[in-house]
């Protein structure tokens, strides 16, 4: 593997909640967004992540990108990689967050600007876990939004403020989400004619290519991204943590898929629970250096063949 995956939470931070790639994240935004001309963002800062509890026993919340543009429009940037149930609800808290903390004491609610979510999700929406909406919360917008995910095909979609007597959107509503459903983007490299297919096609299939596409080397950001998530160029501390990132989430899909059996989940278990750095040296590349097979190696010990594979690079460095 020579790129890795961006859809990781530890990678997606790297790409756009970097100091160093702040034009990686100003041509995400733009081109998710479609922004063009006086909207194009052109400068952006990026904001502490980090939004304590607004009050006592308040729930804090950590973005995983958070930035402002040159005419401070604020922008919140998340990556979902697991099925949430409760994304739409948690998109809409953020988003109010950012907005209830721009005002002082004494300013005017007309100085609020806008926030503009966006949360790009590795699966679709109409598979949102629905087991958890009890019946005092399937209320009818809780039932139509329902409806309407289940029926909209587009990759990326918006919902905004609309005046409902007359289907009229609000020109300049404070609080706009956007949501990229990644496995709805089914194109091939031929087919991405657009810099924003260019984007999308990294985004679901930047680890299974062995070079830079041809037709994404005109693209500097997108050259620049791709060179960002080769493995070589990452540090071991970043490696073992995208690694214990790719366990967690294989892991939580073969449980739902009740493929994991109970003595691999307490051996995977107590793995972590020791360290991941200390398991996979230890074990994983001992039998490494044994020219033992990855699968053997999966087999015995619970690990995934991406995240052996990995090891395998960073042993061969």
């Amino acid at each position: 593997m020579k790129y890795l995956s961006p859809r990781s939470d530890i990678s997606f931070k790297k790409l756009f909640a970097n100091e160093h790639h702040k034009n990686l994240t100003i041509a995400f935004l733009n081109n998710i967004l479609n922004l063009t001309g006086t909207q194009k963002i052109t400068e952006i800062n990026l904001r502490e992540p980090v939004h304590a509890p607004d009050r006592a026993g308040g729930k804090e919340i950590i973005f995983d990108v958070y930035c402002t543009d040159k005419q401070m429009n604020h922008y919140i940037i998340e990556m979902q990689a697991v099925n949430q149930y409760n994304f739409f609800e948690r998109s809409q808290y953020y988003a109010a967050r950012a907005l209830s903390t721009q005002l002082k004491k004494y300013d005017d609610y007309i100085a609020l600007l806008p926030v503009v979510f966006v949360g790009v999700v590795n699966y679709s929406l109409d598979v949102i876990k629905k087991y958890k909406r009890n019946e005092a919360y399937r209320n009818d917008a809780i039932i139509k939004l329902d409806q309407h995910v289940q029926e909209n095909s587009d990759v990326i979609s918006k919902y905004s403020f609309v005046n409902q007597a007359h289907n009229q959107i609000i020109p300049t509503p404070l609080i706009e989400l956007n949501f990229v459903e990644l496995p709805k983007f089914t194109k091939s490299i031929e087919e991405c004619t657009t810099e924003v297919d260019q984007w999308l096609y990294l985004m679901t299939q930047a680890d299974e290519c062995q070079e830079i596409p041809e037709q994404m080397k005109n693209s500097s950001s997108l050259t620049q991204a791709f060179q960002a998530l080769e493995q070589r160029s990452w540090t071991r501390e970043e490696l073992v943590q995208y690694v214990e990132e790719q366990e967690a989430f294989g892991k939580e899909d073969r449980i739902k898929e009740g493929a994991l059996e109970e003595g691999l989940e307490k051996g995977l278990q107590k793995g972590l629970q020791e360290g991941l750095l200390q398991g996979l040296e230890k074990t994983a590349m001992n039998m490494l250096k044994k020219n033992m097979s990855l699968e053997e190696i999966a087999d015995i010990t619970g690990l995934s063949i991406k995240a052996i594979q990995i090891l395998k690079i960073n042993k061969d460095q």
